[in-house]
């Protein structure tokens, strides 16, 4: 994967399960990162109290201190409008400056999301959210692609 590889999303439900997936590949900003936990479909599918993976391993991310407090702030006002926060949520972020950006994320968020944990390994982060791991390889197989440019600010979620 390149720096110059454009962004893109997809999201995968399981209401019965209570889980929702979201994925980011390629060059990702604060900017998608608001864009898809802000699109209508991701607000149709989240639920408060929902288990949120949010799987890093295809992207490249890079945010300053300011961009990820914004970040947080955003999604914090998104989850109090739509009911309530996750449950438990896990960041897969193997490459070293995500897996930093990801974890000064889980520092920013503090008491606002306690149960948020951030791990190198998609296995660790199912077998912490103690996730059935077929379910979630099957939830995997149904990801999808969401437009980043056809957010809807976060006024669905």
């Amino acid at each position: 994967m390149s720096e110059t590889e454009p962004a893109a999303a997809a999201i995968a439900a399981d209401p019965e399960r209570g889980i929702l997936l979201v994925r980011f590949t390629g060059s990702v900003r604060p900017s998608h990162l608001r864009a898809g936990y802000g699109h209508r479909a991701t607000g149709a599918a989240y639920r408060p109290g929902m288990a949120v993976i949010t799987d890093l391993r295809e992207a490249l991310f890079d945010a300053s201190y300011e961009e990820m407090t914004a970040v947080m702030q955003y999604l914090d006002a998104i989850f109090s409008r739509s009911g309530g926060p996750p449950g438990s949520g896990a960041i897969v972020a193997p490459a070293d400056l995500t897996f930093g950006l990801s974890r000064m994320y889980k520092l920013l968020t503090g008491d606002t999301y306690p149960t948020l944990a951030v791990f190198r390994e998609w296995d660790e982060a199912i077998r912490w959210l103690e996730i059935d791991p077929a379910a979630a390889d099957a939830l995997a197989a149904r990801l999808e692609p969401i437009d980043l440019k056809d957010g809807d600010g976060g006024r669905r979620l």
